[in-house]
């Protein structure tokens, strides 16, 4: 690396160390925003209309935003990760046991056949079974992962400065947002600047629906395989519940790549139920595209299916599957962005052309 990159790389570096508690309170408020809303504009409704009270309503629908959202953070980490954890460990330590035994049983069956050479068995074996032979050095990483993901204390207080800088972002947030507007007019001319204010609110507008609709949808999805899996007496249902509803998360492809890891669990132990689990997770599949997902989501994105799945395989070859999530609400809105720029750039020039009957006709 260049002198000049190594410096850029420090300063880089430094930087974000220094702005850790902006980033944080900026994550923070944009998340809770929506919940503070809710609170503020359907449960404290009736809340009196008078200047010095409307202080504290929004001081209690922060407050309620952070009670909501932090609580749904605890409760992960004080029940559903550990066992997902222990889920973990117990998978790894079957594997252990499980693939030597498979791998004999594999090579017993394929040396019966008379028209494989013997070469291509055991390359066969080892190509099949390689990445599963350094299985106890992956269970020392996974407990090495797990110590290193609980001991955040070197973050913890840019999280919780974060936590503070982002209350009075929420307090003050109509102050901010008209600050920003001034200084929007200040750099563009009134069209122009009006145009990026709307694409700044028409972005939030995607951004928001899709990642709260995706995550009301994902929990649901997430809670009704757990109820499937426990009835059908799966192992690892917890395990397979949170891996259904995390990829869940991904439009189109999210639920297929859900489902293989899940199948194939369950084929370690059981190939009849992993059928059954297989079509399960199809039908319930289904019906998250069909009905639960429309109903929640709506027109969040507005895009076409072809959108999506172009979106969704340029992030994740750009960005791998954090490209895939973020994908589709970007696609979205760049193309919300272009239409809208078409569309009055067409009216500009053929104020009186009407091109929708146009192209009916």
């Amino acid at each position: 690396m260049s002198p000049i990159g190594a410096s850029l790389k420090i300063f880089f570096k430094t930087a974000a160390k220094a702005t850790a508690p902006f980033i944080y309170a900026l994550a923070i408020a944009y998340i809770t925003n929506p919940i503070m809303r809710f609170v503020e504009t359907k449960l404290l409704q009736k809340w009196p209309p008078h200047a010095k009270l409307s202080g504290l309503k929004r001081t209690i629908s922060i407050f309620a935003a952070y009670i909501i959202f932090f609580g749904i953070i605890a409760a992960v980490f004080a029940f559903i990760l550990p066992e997902v954890i222990i889920s973990l460990r117990t998978l790894i330590a079957y594997l252990i046991k499980i693939i030597p035994q498979k791998q004999a049983e594999l090579l017993s069956f394929l040396e019966t056949q008379d028209y494989i050479p013997r070469s291509d068995i055991n390359a066969a074996i080892q190509t099949v079974f390689a990445p599963f032979q350094s299985l106890s050095s992956i269970g020392n990483i996974l407990n090495t992962l797990i110590v290193s993901t609980m001991s955040f204390a070197s973050g913890l207080l840019n999280f919780l400065l974060g936590i503070v800088v982002s209350f009075y972002i929420l307090k003050n947030k109509e102050g901010f947002a008209n600050y920003l507007k001034k200084v929007t007019f200040l750099l563009f001319n009134p069209t122009q600047a009006l145009s990026v204010i709307n694409g700044f609110k028409e972005a939030n507008k995607i951004f928001e629906g899709f990642f709260v609709g995706k995550a009301i949808d994902s929990a649901i999805i997430g809670t009704l395989c757990f109820i499937i899996l426990s009835l059908m007496k799966a192992d690892y249902v917890l395990l397979s519940s949170v891996i259904v509803g995390v990829t869940n998360m991904i439009p189109y492809f999210g639920p297929f790549i859900g489902a293989i890891p899940v199948v194939f669990i369950t084929l370690l132990y059981d190939p009849v139920l992993a059928l059954w689990v297989a079509l399960a997770i199809f039908i319930l599949q289904q019906f998250d595209g069909s009905i639960l997902g429309p109903k929640i989501l709506g027109e969040s994105t507005g895009l076409s299916p072809i959108w999506v799945i172009f979106a969704i395989i340029t992030g994740g070859a750009l960005m791998g599957p954090l490209g895939m999530l973020l994908g589709v609400p970007t696609v979205a809105v760049i193309k919300s962005l272009v239409d809208s720029f078409i569309d009055r750039k067409f009216k500009a020039k053929y104020p009186e052309h009407n091109i929708n009957s146009h192209v009916e006709e």
